[in-house]
């Protein structure tokens, strides 16, 4: 199903990385009345609105602050204001637990070369129980590859095993797109054996046996 933001991608013609920070911003914006009034008068760009916005949320009384580092300052600047904005609201534990957990989500979507994504956003300790749940799997995939032969960037191991966590799938080297990966040897070996001397596993007589 298309979210909100590809249809707002898909009717302006932007990103839908942009749409996607309209739309949060938009949402911010029933508390934010200076910024409102700025952005319909065109002061401020997408990525301006963004940061003020996402600013001021955590920080409102930093709100006229950040409108005026946008007008006066590069982006790079008010985006530094931003973040201490948003970091001195998160020494109260328990407001940075409710923003981190208003913040949490998954995206799917389809990119222009053809390839499925996912996107998954938590607050940093669940998080952390992902990373310390997937890491000894991710090493064991990698080292498994590496002793069959297969080098590829450890990424896309990665991507290997959340699919196969995902899935259900236990045994990621049993499909035949994994047994195709496996190395072939480069090297050829040629062993002349009399037949009767193979099956019986030692040569007699005058049997031929030579490698």
């Amino acid at each position: 199903a298309k979210s909100a933001e590809d249809d707002i991608a898909r009717k302006t013609g932007t990103p839908t990385g942009t749409a996607r920070k309209k739309l949060s911003t938009s949402k911010r914006l029933g508390n934010q009345q200076r910024t409102d009034e700025a952005i319909r008068n065109g002061d401020l760009s997408t990525e301006q609105a963004n940061e003020v916005s996402s600013g001021a949320d955590a920080s409102p009384e930093d709100e006229d602050d950040l409108l005026d580092t946008a007008r006066r300052h590069r982006l790079s600047e008010l985006r530094k204001r931003a973040a201490d904005a948003r970091a001195k609201a998160d020494r109260d534990r328990e407001a940075r637990r409710r923003r981190h957990q208003a913040l949490r989500g998954v995206r799917r979507w389809t990119d222009d070369d053809g390839m499925g994504n996912l996107h998954l956003r938590l607050p940093p300790e669940d998080m952390a129980e992902v990373d310390a749940a997937l890491k000894p799997r991710i090493d064991r995939a990698f080292a498994d590859a590496r002793h069959a032969g297969r080098f590829e960037p450890v990424e896309r191991y990665a991507a290997d095993v959340v699919r196969d966590l995902l899935t259900g799938t236990t045994d990621t080297d049993s499909t035949p797109a994994r047994r195709s990966q496996a190395v072939r040897p480069d090297k050829k070996v040629i062993a002349l054996i009399d037949l009767a001397a193979l099956n019986r596993g030692a040569v007699e007589g005058d049997e031929t046996c030579e490698i």
